[in-house]
C-alpha cells in the first residue's frame, strides 16, 4: 500500500535532519537531488510530489572543513544554505550545565522517578571537560538515574570522579580569567544548589544579596527582578 515517506509528511511543515555530517556521499546525493528539484518520487511511483517544507540540519562537526576534506559535498552545503546558527560546546558555557542536567533529569526520569543531584555532583559536571559534548551530557544523567540508589545522584553514579578537572580547559589561562570563570561557575552552581532562590544563592557564596545582584549583572544573567521573586523559586529556565 502507498505509504507516504518523512519527507511527504512534512509537507507545509519542518524536517529536521540530525547529524547531516554523519550521511556518506551516496546518501548526501539522494538529498541533493531533492534540494534541488523540491520534488520526489515514491519507491515504485511514477508521479512526482512537489514537496514544500521549511528543512534544519544539525551538525556536530563543522561542515566547511569536512567539505575541505572531501567528505562532504560543496554543492549540499550551498543548497541547504539559509540561516547557520553556531552553538558553543558544553566545555564553553559551563555556567549552563546546572541548569540544563537538572531539565535533562527531569525530562528522562524513568518511571516518572526523578533523584536531585548532589552538591559534588553539579561540581564534577561543571569542571568534567565534556569531549562528548551535549550528547555525553545525556548518557551520564541516564546513568546516574540507573545506577543511583540513594536520595540523590552522586558523582561516581554520573561515572564521574570529584576531583575531575577540565586542566585542557584551563591551560594558558591568566589570573583574571581564573577568577572570572570560578565567579561564573560559583554563581550557576549556587543557584542550581538553591533552586534560584536568590537569598538561599547569596547565603551559600555567603556573600550579601547586592555583591549577587552584581555578579549577575556582571556575567549578563540579566536583571534579578526580571526572573526571580525573592524568597521563592521561579518557574521556567535560568536566565
Amino acid at each position: 500500500s502507498a505509504h507516504a515517506g518523512r519527507l511527504e509528511q512534512a509537507i507545509g511543515g519542518s524536517l529536521i535532519l540530525s547529524s547531516i555530517d554523519e550521511l556518506n556521499l551516496e546518501q548526501q546525493s539522494a538529498i541533493l537531488r531533492f534540494l534541488q528539484e523540491g520534488q520526489i518520487e515514491r519507491i515504485g511511483g511514477s508521479n512526482p510530489i512537489r514537496i514544500d517544507s521549511r528543512i534544519i540540519t544539525t551538525a556536530s562537526q563543522p561542515l566547511t572543513e569536512l567539505i575541505e576534506a572531501e567528505r562532504f559535498r560543496s554543492d549540499v552545503y550551498y543548497r541547504l544554505g539559509g540561516l547557520e546558527i553556531k552553538l558553543p560546546p558544553l566545555r564553553d558555557r559551563r555556567e549552563d550545565i546546572p541548569a540544563l542536567a537538572e531539565a535533562l533529569l527531569v525530562s528522562s526520569a524513568l518511571g516518572g522517578e526523578h533523584k536531585p543531584l548532589g552538591d559534588a555532583a553539579i561540581r564534577s559536571l561543571v569542571n568534567h571537560s565534556w569531549p562528548g559534548n551535549f550528547r555525553e551530557l545525556q548518557n551520564r544523567l541516564r546513568q546516574g538515574l540507573l545506577l543511583c540508589d540513594r536520595d540523590e545522584i552522586k558523582p561516581e553514579d554520573l561515572g564521574l570522579a570529584q576531583a575531575d578537572t577540565d586542566d585542557a580547559a584551563t591551560s594558558n589561562l591568566s589570573l583574571e580569567e581564573f577568577r572570572a570563570r570560578a565567579e561564573r561557575q560559583a554563581l550557576s552552581c549556587s543557584l542550581a544548589l538553591a533552586h534560584d532562590n536568590i537569598s538561599a544563592a547569596a547565603r551559600i557564596l555567603k556573600i550579601s544579596r547586592v555583591s549577587f545582584y552584581r555578579l549577575m549583572e556582571k556575567y549578563n544573567r540579566g536583571h534579578p527582578g526580571d526572573h526571580y521573586r525573592q524568597g521563592s523559586s521561579p518557574k521556567g529556565d535560568l536566565p
